[in-house]
C-alpha cells in the first residue's frame, strides 16, 4: 500500500509539473523576453493552475488597454484589507512601466512560478 501511495504522489507530481508554464524567457534559455500578450498568458495559466495566484482586471492603463493585478496568497483569500488587518504581508511589484525594460516582469513571472511550486520558502512567505 505504501508503494501505491508512494507512486501516486510521483505521478501527480510529475503531472502538475508538466502542466506548468514556461515563458518565453525560459524557452529560449534566457535570451529572449516575454511579449505582453504571452506574459498574460501566462500569468492566466497560472490562475487556472492554483489556487493561490489570482489574475485581476484593476483598472484601465493610459492607453485604454486592461491593467492587471497579479495576487499570490497563501491562504488562497485575495481580501487584501483582510489580510492586511491579519498582519500578512503585501508585497507590491510594479514593472513595465517602460519600455525595453522586462527583465523585471521575467523576473516576476518566474518567482510567482516559484512561489506556487513551493521553490521560494523562507520567513517571508510565511507571511503571505
Amino acid at each position: 500500500m505504501k508503494k501505491i501511495l508512494y507512486y501516486a504522489s510521483v505521478i501527480i507530481s510529475v503531472n502538475c509539473y508538466a502542466q506548468m508554464p514556461a515563458s518565453r524567457f525560459e524557452l529560449s534559455k534566457d535570451l529572449q523576453t516575454t511579449s505582453h500578450e504571452e506574459c498574460i498568458q501566462y500569468y492566466s495559466k497560472l490562475d487556472a493552475t492554483y489556487q493561490t495566484i489570482h489574475l485581476k482586471n484593476f483598472n484601465t492603463s493610459n492607453a485604454g488597454y486592461p491593467l492587471q493585478v497579479v495576487l499570490y496568497c497563501k491562504s488562497k483569500k485575495i481580501d487584501l484589507q483582510q489580510l492586511h488587518q491579519i498582519n500578512r504581508i503585501v508585497i507590491t511589484v510594479n514593472n513595465g512601466i517602460h519600455s525595453g525594460e522586462r527583465n523585471g516582469i521575467d523576473a516576476s513571472m518566474l518567482m510567482c512560478k516559484g512561489f506556487c511550486q513551493g521553490q521560494i520558502v523562507n520567513i517571508l512567505l510565511s507571511k503571505l
